[in-house]
């Protein structure tokens, strides 16, 4: 019986994860509206991969800005647009690709799927910290992708 089931529950575990980049990148251009309205006025029905539109009328990344620290700038070339008003978190992002959050989750899949289980050492370490994952992430997944503010409260000074 359990030979039965691994086949399904493979399928279905692939299908969970189709679903998790496909949603991400479909939400992506609209992530932080608040206003419906403003929203439709800007996408329409959301049927297709579409690239953000800037201005974002409900950014509120003007309100999150905070000024680099000795522990390192995780914004990088995107700094220069923290702290305004309008700006899309995910400007530089294309049609159809994810968020850091979901690259992250990559990052982790992998380490998974290696490791069997949870290894911090592995996905913080090896992944995250490795040179390879900061040239293309970058902890902040270079110019293209906003950092999650909760990963870059990892690097705030403490208060």
């Amino acid at each position: 019986m359990e030979s039965q089931q691994a086949p399904v529950q493979a399928s279905r575990s692939r299908g969970a994860l189709y679903g998790l980049y496909i949603a991400d990148s479909l939400a992506m251009p609209v992530h932080w509206y608040y206003d419906r309205k403003a929203r439709f006025r800007d996408y329409g029905w959301i049927a297709d991969y579409l690239t953000p539109k800037n201005p974002h009328s409900d950014s509120i990344l003007w309100r999150s800005y905070t000024a680099p620290n000795r522990k390192g700038e995780i914004l990088h070339d995107q700094a220069r647009h923290w702290g305004k008003k309008g700006v899309h978190y995910h400007q530089f992002l294309q049609a159809g690709e994810n968020t850091l959050n979901l690259q992250l989750c990559s990052l982790l899949i992998e380490s998974l799927n290696e490791n069997g289980l949870y290894n911090p050492a592995d996905y913080l370490g090896a992944r995250i910290g490795s040179d390879q994952a900061k040239r293309s992430t970058d902890v902040g997944l270079g110019s293209k992708i906003r950092s999650s503010y909760g990963l870059k409260e990892m690097f705030l000074e403490p208060k």
